[in-house]
């Protein structure tokens, strides 16, 4: 077949560390009960928190938190002399991809397109309770991404 119409692409759907990654591998004994298992698994790991280390190194448009008066959080672009990130700091979640849902119901990066070229990353520090509890139900909307990330970024 002639392959010289045609472009490669390339793609991932997620990398990701921390309570996510444990929710996908620890559900997958109960798989047979489908999309439940993520929501289940999830719960659990709410109620049993874990705190994951991590050491983060990028070089990449950082988008950082702003606070504003209510409590809104606001992203801006950092210059690029502040755009290096090496931190050693502790995470709930931290994950990297290039797609925008990860489910049906999952809408992990609302910014994300498939074919842009970039991996959208964000780190989620520890935060309590009921604010984890709300922002993971929230991904389903995208609403998530009012919450106080460490940062969130796109990279080539």
């Amino acid at each position: 077949e002639n392959n010289e119409n045609f472009e490669a692409i390339y793609s991932l759907l997620q990398v990701s560390y921390g309570m996510m990654s444990d929710v996908d591998f620890d559900s997958e004994k109960v798989r047979i009960i489908g999309d439940l298992r993520f929501v289940l698994f999830a719960f659990y790991r709410l109620v049993f928190l874990r705190r994951y280390p991590v050491t983060i190194t990028l070089d990449a448009n950082t988008k950082k938190k702003v606070q504003q008066p209510h409590n809104l959080v606001v992203w801006e672009d950092v210059p690029e002399k502040d755009s290096h990130i090496n931190e050693n700091t502790e995470t709930v979640w931290c994950g990297g991809m290039n797609t925008s849902w990860l489910a049906a119901d999952f809408n992990c990066s609302p910014d994300a397109e498939v074919d842009d070229g970039l991996i959208h990353f964000l780190h989620l520090p520890p935060i309590g309770y009921i604010s984890l509890f709300t922002f993971f139900f929230e991904m389903n909307s995208g609403k998530h991404m009012r919450y106080p990330f460490d940062f969130y970024t796109t990279k080539k």
